[in-house]
């Protein structure tokens, strides 16, 4: 019989390369057709003030939420975008703890998916002794702190030489999703929370489209004897909708051997 561990995968809030790239979307598009990069160079970008705001406005949905009491752990990227959402949607429940793990990073594309060392993290959200930092201080333990995607032929990214970080393959995503859900998978707790981002849920859920700020979605992650793994987005009820109006109806089924 399968085991069934249930898992809401949580958007962070606009960024301040999101709000950018919103004000300078004519420009991006145009730039991007004649084959040149658009990307504003902001490294590890922070919330915005919207991206504040609707942060705010998570935190107070999921105090209302029956389901969330359920939730003792939070899994979340070590984007600092990301690790703001999760402390300031998720910080007040009771005995909660945060799992900072590098795999939940968002698909290496532009300097804002360019990490932060995790001592300057510390120093940004304080040492906070609910939060885990142990797997990506492992990553990062080459020396140069350095957990996100770095090609193999570089030893940085970027190079020291270069503006522009190398872009993440897709196959390597892959390869991290997969390596991902199965470290979720080990995980003792029943019910669990994701914060990351919408270029990785979206190929965890082999979607087309992405999640929008600040969205929840709630899918069942199922684990067959064979070794398994499947995801199952189910239609989230009104109590777990929580302040997203753009969850989709489609219940795609992923199974990663």
């Amino acid at each position: 019989m399968a085991r069934v561990k249930d898992v809401y995968l949580v958007r962070h809030g606009e960024s301040t390369y999101n709000q950018w790239r919103k004000q300078s979307y004519t420009t991006c598009f145009c730039t991007c057709m004649m084959g040149h990069c658009c990307d504003p160079l902001i490294r590890d970008a922070p919330l915005s003030a919207r991206g504040e705001k609707q942060v705010k406005e998570l935190a107070a949905a999921v105090q209302a939420a029956d389901w969330a009491k359920r939730v003792t752990t939070v899994v979340v990227s070590p984007l600092t975008r990301a690790l703001a959402t999760a402390l300031g949607g998720f910080g007040h429940l009771e005995s909660v703890r945060f799992v900072v793990h590098p795999l939940a990073a968002e698909h290496l594309d532009t300097m804002c998916d360019v990490g932060s060392d995790v001592p300057s993290l510390k120093e940004k959200f304080g040492d906070d002794q609910r939060i885990d930092w142990s797997i990506v201080e492992a990553r990062g333990a080459g020396g140069d702190g350095e957990w996100w995607y770095k090609p193999g032929d570089a030893p940085s990214n970027p190079p020291a030489d270069e503006i522009i970080p190398r872009k993440e393959p897709t196959d390597a995503v892959m390869e991290r999703i997969k390596t991902f859900k199965a470290d979720l998978s080990i995980m003792p707790e029943p019910c669990l929370v994701v914060v990351g981002h919408s270029s990785f849920f979206k190929r965890m859920l082999g979607e087309y489209t992405k999640m929008s700020n600040c969205e929840v979605r709630y899918v069942e992650m199922q684990f067959g004897g064979s070794g398994s793994i499947e995801l199952e987005e189910r239609e989230p009820g009104s109590s777990e909708r929580m302040i997203s109006e753009d969850c989709n109806n489609q219940t795609p089924m992923i199974e990663m051997t």
